[in-house]
């Protein structure tokens, strides 16, 4: 819907239409990374990417806007410098998402480590003290075992 009225804002001029809908998509692109509404998380990464597309579509295509009778390129400047922050920005949300998502994955990889370490450690426990109780047996205790269960033979 606000999209549809970036056109009255003012008619006649390109420039200021091009400065208005960089606002607008960018207004989108923050309230939809924030909110997320779509069910999947590949479907609200598709809406990320194409209001991206749109902001860059915008911001280069406004340098070939034709400037009025009477004006300045004092537009085009602004609406450039307006797309180099949101640019700007845009970069350092990636640049800082990516780190979280790779420092989240480094720690549940870490406690996943220590997890196994854990249960490593137990298991080598518990065989020591077995070896330890099979070393205290007596030369009669695995004479008894082997009367009991008869003799191995290997062929």
């Amino acid at each position: 819907f606000l999209i549809a009225l970036v056109p009255l804002l003012n008619p006649n001029s390109g420039h200021s239409q091009a400065a208005m809908l960089l606002i607008v998509v960018a207004s989108f692109l923050v309230l939809q990374s924030k909110v997320l509404p779509w069910k999947t998380l590949t479907l609200n990464n598709m809406d990320t990417m194409v209001l991206y597309v749109l902001l860059i579509i915008t911001g280069t295509s406004s340098v070939f806007i034709e400037d009025e009778e009477g004006s300045h390129t004092g537009h085009t400047v602004i609406i450039v410098v307006a797309f180099a922050v949101v640019l700007f920005f845009l970069l350092g949300v990636l640049i800082h998402g990516g780190w979280q998502s790779i420092s989240s994955a480094v720690g549940r990889v870490g406690s996943s480590a220590r997890r196994t370490t854990r249960k490593n450690e137990a298991m080598a426990r518990s065989f020591v003290m077995c070896m330890q109780k099979m070393a205290l047996l007596t030369e009669q205790e695995v004479g008894a075992v082997f009367r009991e269960f008869g003799v191995f033979d290997r062929a």
